[in-house]
């Protein structure tokens, strides 16, 4: 039996690869831990 499996090219790799950064970015944005980074309060007296 052939073995049937379709080549990956490297820019198909490293566009593939930029998707998933992109969404593992979305996704920790998300995170509660990292919407608490971004709220800075200035408190002024």
């Amino acid at each position: 039996m052939k073995n049937k499996k379709k080549a990956l090219y490297l820019y198909e790799a490293l566009e593939l690869r930029s998707e998933y950064d992109a969404r593992i970015k979305t996704l920790k944005d998300c995170l509660p831990e990292s919407k608490q980074n971004r709220e800075v309060f200035i408190y002024s007296r």
